[in-house]
């Protein structure tokens, strides 16, 4: 297209080399910044981006609703040894948020699955938030 404009505006030969400069420096500045652009978009795809972070109010809150009746300060009314506490977790292999996201999914045993009834984020939240209790002593 350039030598197709620099053909019929010969011419105005001022006007076309100064056409062409103002084309090669603006190539000049946007090449780089095409390729910020494609390199950003290929990071963004190709990278896991960080999650974002847990919310321990919510997770409280979902606890309090959902398993409280059961798991009220940590503690477990139908399979009394297995509580919430920190030993008992790491007794059971439970002491991991993605092991407990696990269970509240899908259910175990007596408890009852959550996977339809809650959210990813809200099973996300309600893992982290037993884990902080189980690290506080569930006081």
């Amino acid at each position: 297209q350039w030598s197709i404009t620099a053909t019929l505006l010969s011419s105005r030969r001022s006007q076309v080399c100064c056409s062409l400069e103002a084309g090669t420096a603006f190539q000049r500045q946007a090449v780089p910044l095409a390729w910020g652009v494609v390199l950003g978009l290929a990071v963004a795809v190709t990278t896991r981006l960080p999650a974002l972070a847990v919310d321990i109010e919510n997770g409280q809150g979902i606890f309090l609703a959902n398993c409280a009746a059961c798991h009220a300060g940590g503690n477990n009314a139908v399979q009394p040894d297995k509580k919430l506490k920190k030993d008992a977790l790491e007794t059971y292999g439970m002491y991991d948020v993605e092991r407990i996201k696990y269970q509240v999914t899908n259910g175990k045993n007596a408890m009852p699955a959550f996977g339809e009834r809650l959210g990813p984020d809200d099973i996300e939240d309600v893992a982290n938030y037993v884990i902080d209790q189980a690290n506080k002593g569930w006081p």
